[in-house]
């Protein structure tokens, strides 16, 4: 890791578009206790290695011995296909006939 990252703050809303949050959120954390701050006059700022710690105390990692998926892809073909009915395309002549109709 480089130096100048390490000293780098970020405001609230960039530090909200590094994490991929919005800033009600990041402010909710910060709240929380969950991600470390840094106030400077009335505004909060939020280092880098903060940043970095955060993300790295809640990557979510399947362990090793749970490599079996949860779900078949036969099931997820079966969800994603289940009534299903397939529409035929309407010409233009079929479209203003209906249009006519209604």
């Amino acid at each position: 890791m480089e130096a100048t990252n390490q000293l780098k703050l970020y405001s609230i809303s960039a530090a909200a578009k590094v994490l991929a949050v919005g800033k009600d959120a990041l402010y909710r954390l910060v709240a929380d206790g969950k991600i470390g701050f840094i106030e400077i006059g009335k505004r909060k700022k939020i280092p880098f290695n903060e940043l970095v710690r955060f993300q790295n105390d809640n990557v979510k990692r399947l362990s090793a011995q749970n490599k079996d998926s949860l779900i078949t892809k036969s099931e997820i073909e079966r969800f994603f296909n289940i009534n299903r009915t397939r529409k035929s395309s309407l010409n233009g002549k079929e479209i203003l006939t209906t249009i006519m109709k209604g």
